[in-house]
């Protein structure tokens, strides 16, 4: 078996509850768990990927592995219940369509890639394409306007 075959989301939700609480006895209050499980998932995510992520005579400090893997933990949560609201959009018929904002200068091709793969994902759902320069663009992301846009370099907002 790989590395792959044992990164449970399991892991990933102690790990960034340990973060995020500052302390394994918090997180473990956080995971309504004991704070032994806690300590025992991190152990075991640290061995299956042979390395450290705490700093653990630092007060439980991550180390540049564990700043890297906290920012991938985050992303993959996300990405994960994003991906179960979708599926149970579809369930539903619930499924908004995608409002897509892009910047006068993104290549045409591109769009026309990102809409052909759109709707082989989800054929039964619509794109709403937007058209703004970048700051509009970024404007309507930061506003809950758009749910992604692609847009040209460079980016002076945050």
């Amino acid at each position: 078996m790989s590395i792959d075959d044992h990164l449970e989301f399991r892991l990933l939700k102690y790990f960034v509850a340990v973060v995020e609480a500052g302390t394994f006895t918090a997180a473990a209050v956080r995971l309504h768990v004991a704070q032994s499980a806690v300590s025992t998932q991190i152990r075991a995510l640290e061995d299956i990927l042979n390395v450290t992520l705490f700093d653990r005579e630092h007060g439980n400090t991550l180390t540049a592995e564990g700043r890297l893997m906290f920012r991938y933990a985050k992303s993959s949560l996300k990405t994960r219940r994003r991906f179960i609201q979708i599926l149970q959009a579809i369930h539903s018929a619930t499924l908004q369509p995608l409002r897509l904002g892009f910047s006068p200068f993104v290549q045409k091709g591109l769009l026309h890639s990102v809409s052909t793969v759109y709707k082989e994902v989800l054929p039964d759902c619509e794109m709403v394409p937007e058209s703004g320069d970048t700051e509009q663009v970024l404007e309507r992301i930061r506003t809950d306007k758009l749910d992604t846009a692609l847009i040209t370099l460079p980016v002076t907002a945050d």
